[in-house]
């Protein structure tokens, strides 16, 4: 889904948005170059092939990522041969960002440095029992203590209050991301859902949440919780959706299957948005989708050759603010457009950011 390499120049941009340090510029030139940010200032005073005027607009660099479970290998292939093929395809869709669920830890670590995407691995922990659940954790400290990106994987919301007590406890201590399956919940016991995991909803990702409402997801986002909806079969969480996430440049929450998606929240809190139609594989219609209902999004214009799309901001009363309720109010006050580039902008080589 990588554009061919094109120089574009954003001329006078209202707001440039580093949502990741939580920093920003005002009323400053951006030279995007095959997809990443060589320069940022006022008043660059260099040619390029596309020009965009970006009065009034704010720009802000796409997260594109993805949620995946690596599973068991066939009889005969290791795991290092079965992790790499399951990862490669993510290289392919432009993912940058993997949250994985895997019992390969060090493995799935290696292998996705070494592809160039940037990894946490979900192992799967016991809920039903603080101390089967703290004996996990224990095995698990080692691996942050060597710098390895690990967090936990709960197949269910804990309903016990000492399992979300030693929950809150051990990520605020060694910093473990939780990651919560709302796949085996049950309709009668929607209602309490929120209530019992809000403890543990801060910077959670809760994964596959059909049963929850748009209210709830309000509720999660202004916790600081993100909501990740994916494909399912047989009620379990299945496969990558990364061909999904290609088509969602400005979403920093994965949806799966189906034609209308799910109320879905930044995990920085930036905005949050619906996606109502996915596009097609063909790479001119990388972001054919409309958002709209959260923040009342727009697409406005699109350029593939470098992944840059240009929205609307139709509804700004409807921003849900917590961390950045500041950079929000400003976007919502000075600006009616703005500009998502791709996530590598970030991270990419010459980035100022």
């Amino acid at each position: 889904m990588r554009g061919v390499c094109v120089r574009v120049l954003l001329r006078d941009c209202d707001l440039v948005v580093d949502v990741v340090r939580g920093v920003f510029w005002e009323g400053v030139d951006v030279l995007v170059e095959d997809g990443v940010v060589v320069d940022v200032g006022s008043g660059l005073g260099i040619s390029a092939d596309v020009v965009l005027s970006c009065s009034g607009c704010v720009v802000v660099p796409a997260l594109v990522n993805s949620f995946f479970v690596i599973g068991s290998p066939p009889r005969g292939v290791s795991p290092e041969d079965w992790v790499r093929s399951r990862l490669r395809s993510l290289c392919r869709e432009g993912v940058s960002r993997v949250f994985c669920v895997s019992e390969f830890i060090e493995v799935t670590y290696l292998v996705s440095r070494d592809l160039g995407l940037e990894c946490t691995v979900l192992v799967p922990v016991p809920v039903h029992d603080p101390v089967s659940l703290w004996s996990r954790i224990r095995g698990l400290i080692e691996f942050r203590r060597r710098g390895i990106d690990v967090g936990l994987y709960l197949s269910c919301v804990p309903v016990r209050l000492d399992v979300v007590d030693l929950l809150c406890f051990v990520r605020e201590k060694w910093g473990f991301p939780i990651a919560i399956s709302f796949y085996n919940e049950v309709r009668d016991v929607r209602d309490s859902v929120i209530d019992v995991a809000r403890p543990v909803i801060p910077g959670s990702l809760l994964i596959g949440c059909s049963l929850l409402t748009s209210g709830e997801y309000s509720v999660v986002a202004r916790l600081g919780g993100v909501v990740v909806k994916v494909p399912e079969l047989c009620g379990r969480v299945c496969g990558s959706v990364g061909s999904y996430v290609s088509l969602i440049r400005g979403c920093r929450v994965c949806l799966g299957s189906g034609s209308v998606g799910s109320l879905s929240s930044c995990i920085y809190g930036v905005y949050v948005a619906n996606v109502c139609e996915f596009g097609v594989s063909d790479p001119r219609y990388v972001l054919r989708c409309a958002v709209g209902e959260g923040l009342g999004f727009g697409v406005l214009d699109v350029d593939c050759r470098c992944d840059l799309a240009v929205f609307e901001l139709v509804h700004p009363r409807h921003v849900v603010t917590d961390t950045w309720g500041t950079v929000l109010t400003s976007i919502a006050s000075k600006s009616t457009r703005y500009v998502v580039t791709s996530r590598r902008v970030i991270y990419s080589r010459g980035s100022r950011f």
